[in-house]
């Protein structure tokens, strides 16, 4: 799995949101619950590895929205 390094996108109400690209393993299927399953682990781990973020986005706080693509297999 790799991921697009993360961004934030703004909506209509100016609410900012981290967002992330992921590329799935070969084969993978693009689930909604891997979806969401990759959203909460990205969301852990960076509670886990910067404790300000914690802060910034508490626990209520929405988990990142992420997009899953399908790996593009080596030509």
């Amino acid at each position: 799995m790799t991921v697009t390094p993360l961004r934030t996108v703004e909506d209509a109400d100016r609410d900012r949101r981290l967002s992330a690209v992921v590329e799935s393993a070969s084969g993978a299927e693009l689930t909604p619950e891997r979806t969401g399953d990759t959203a909460d682990t990205i969301r852990v781990e960076l509670v886990r590895l910067n404790r300000e973020f914690a802060h910034y986005a508490p626990e209520g706080h929405p988990a990142p929205e992420v997009e899953l693509r399908s790996a593009v297999p080596p030509a």
